[in-house]
């Protein structure tokens, strides 16, 4: 039954910013979904079919296209459906939920579960465990997974992670799931609950190495070696597998890595909005005032140069108003001159993010996302890129946070040092003074890259 003394206040983390297109919201005005396609009641099998999905992203899309406007118009299809079908949408819409579509529809459910007298452990059973992971690696990602576990007792709890544990070995993208646990383990504020993660990785570990299942008890020895990564010295058994599988060198991230033939290029993207313009004005300002960087304007975008001799750091950041024409001419700038920017910065609203991932390439060695929400990308990065490393935020992305970390990271590099992400951390947290920096994830201390870049040195 759900816990009708908590209900979480979901849209606080979010930022309501931008206008929605008005010519996309006609269109999508016009063919409604049909709820009767999702609010499918409980059955004796639960099926997901293309055009339960098909109906969902449209959905999804209406939402993102009314970004910003009235909530009560915004989500006012999502109203009309029940705890499975705002659910299906969830899991469905995951590669195109905006950081402010997924609070509005996670309030919702929360509110559809107390009105159905359910709680999450019963929702699960109701879709029949379908998609889970995905769900709870959404709710991972926003930093949700507390309010969620916190609508059910701790035994439920308790089976729920259990199980998806328990599955790791048999799912398609192991690293992600194994990943997906590390995540768990590390937010999870329940004492009990952390005890439980950890001895079920620890027994699945030594399962794996009694029955000489190498794939699998590589997989729960990384896991193993990020919980014990938290965990100091308050279990040796974990500690050594820290230092038997863990990748020890993301804490200082050797400089020469972002240097071709002494050169670091860094590619910045500015939307062409209020909140890019703004974030554009505030990067420069930093630069034009500071006598150890060169500007040089074209017409389409500004270009900044280290002038200190030794390590040569260039930055090319388009002009918020000529973003489309920036792109064109960057692109075959960088082509005809085979260059591959060494870092990719997304300044603007978490929707341009995928635009901004155009510009990686398997060689770009950082990627920071100042958007909201961020953390739902690094999938996609460490595919696109495996030993990029990657900053993000969990919460609100500030420009006042984001100009800090990035001339701290650059201030560095144009000296030729090995990035210290705990120096370069103390340093643009004393410069932000912004309480929202504890959204941000060192790089160091992503679980979820660490898990990766560990699987990756596994042979």
């Amino acid at each position: 039954m759900f816990k009708k003394s908590w209900l979480p206040n979901l849209l606080a983390p979010a930022v309501a910013i931008g206008m929605a297109s008005t010519a996309c919201e006609k269109n999508q005005a016009e063919e409604k979904p049909t709820i009767e396609v999702l609010n499918q009641e409980e059955k004796k099998e639960l099926i997901f079919t293309e055009e339960q999905k098909t109906v969902s992203l449209r959905m999804v899309q209406f939402m993102n296209e009314l970004h910003g406007q009235d909530p009560a118009r915004r989500f006012v299809e999502a109203d009309k459906l029940n705890s499975i079908g705002i659910y299906r949408v969830i899991v469905d819409g995951e590669a195109e939920l905006y950081t402010t579509t997924f609070y509005g529809l996670v309030e919702r459910l929360y509110k559809k579960m107390e009105a159905e007298n359910i709680n999450g452990r019963e929702l699960l059973e109701r879709v029949e465990f379908k998609h889970f992971r995905s769900f709870l690696r959404l709710l991972v990602n926003y930093q949700q997974l507390e309010n969620f576990l916190k609508t059910m007792t701790e035994k439920e709890s308790s089976e729920i992670v259990e199980r998806a544990v328990n599955e790791i070995p048999m799912a398609q993208d192991k690293v992600m799931e194994g990943a997906l646990i590390a995540e768990m383990y590390g937010d999870c504020k329940n004492e009990e609950l952390r005890k439980v993660i950890s001895s079920l990785v620890k027994r699945s570990y030594e399962d794996a190495q009694k029955n000489n299942n190498l794939e699998t008890q590589k997989i729960f020895g990384v896991l193993a070696g990020v919980i014990g990564n938290g965990m100091g010295e308050a279990d040796p058994w974990f500690k050594k597998m820290s230092e038997t599988y863990l990748d020890t060198e993301v804490a200082r991230f050797d400089s020469k890595r972002f240097f071709t033939d002494g050169k670091d290029v860094q590619r910045y993207y500015f939307s062409n909005d209020e909140t890019g313009k703004g974030s554009f004005a505030s990067f420069l300002h930093q630069y034009k005032t500071n006598v150890n960087w060169e500007l040089i304007r074209t017409q389409n975008y500004i270009l900044i140069k280290s002038k200190k001799k030794g390590s040569v750091v260039e930055i090319y950041a388009n002009l918020p108003e000529k973003s489309a024409e920036a792109d064109e001419e960057l692109n075959t700038l960088f082509r005809l001159n085979k260059i591959e920017p060494h870092i990719i910065i997304h300044r603007g609203h978490s929707y341009d993010v995928p635009k901004s991932l155009r510009g990686m390439s398997s060689n770009t060695s950082l990627v920071f996302l100042g958007s909201c929400g961020g953390y739902v990308n690094i999938n996609t990065i460490s595919r696109l890129s495996p030993a990029a490393e990657i900053i993000v935020t969990r919460g609100e992305g500030a420009k006042g946070i984001n100009d800090a970390l990035l001339f701290r990271i650059n201030t560095e590099l144009s000296r030729g040092a090995a990035l210290d992400w705990e120096k370069i951390w103390v340093a643009a947290r004393k410069m932000a003074n912004d309480p929202r920096f504890d959204a941000y994830v060192r790089p160091d201390l992503n679980r979820t890259m660490l898990f990766i870049h560990s699987m990756r040195l596994q042979k």
